[in-house]
């Protein structure tokens, strides 16, 4: 799965969930409801959006070993530079790189992401590409191979700190209530 599209499936997720929660917690005060009893589902939602992110960096971790076991390495030659700009109008470049594989057949690839490094035409980069597929490649920096993992890993510990700030908070909340009522 291109790290794009996961990076963008979860951060639609995790935005999806912290709305969620932001509405539960702060929506009554809004709307300026009666009080109600306090509901676990802030942190049931957090973990569970903790849990669905681990296993997709679990996922992206275990594509990029094996990518990594699977590849053989090379140098490939910065042919040309790709800019992208936003709606912000920041320029965003990608390099277009030339590597030969094992059989000395010539291929052209550009990644997907920018790894915050800046290219030069002509310079040499080291690039993986796999045995079987020689037409799919990576530059072999950290960034390409890692920083999805890592990420969606970040992500998920954050969720879960969250979930456990919740249920802290719920616990009080609840524990309060029925010492008032007693």
């Amino acid at each position: 799965m291109e790290p794009i599209l996961v990076g963008l499936i979860a951060g639609i997720f995790i935005g999806t969930i912290l709305v969620g929660i932001a509405w539960m917690i702060i929506g009554t005060r809004i709307i300026k409801a009666p009080p109600k009893p306090p509901s676990p589902m802030p942190f049931i939602f957090c973990a569970i959006g903790s849990a669905v992110l681990l296993v997709f960096a679990v996922v992206a971790l275990g594509y990029s070993i094996y990518f990594i076991n699977s590849s053989q390495p090379t140098m490939a030659t910065v042919i040309s530079i790709r800019e992208s700009k936003d709606k912000n109008g920041n320029v965003t470049t990608y390099p277009i790189y030339e590597y030969s594989d094992a059989a000395g057949t010539k291929h052209q690839d550009t990644p997907n992401m920018s790894g915050g490094r800046t290219f030069i035409v002509g310079s040499q980069i080291p690039v993986r590409f796999l045995r079987t597929s020689p037409a799919e490649s990576r530059i072999d920096f950290f960034a390409y191979h890692w920083l999805t993992p890592a990420m969606l890993a970040f992500l998920s510990v954050v969720l879960a700190a969250v979930s456990v700030a919740l249920r802290w908070n719920y616990r009080r909340l609840t524990s309060a209530k029925s010492e008032i009522s007693k």
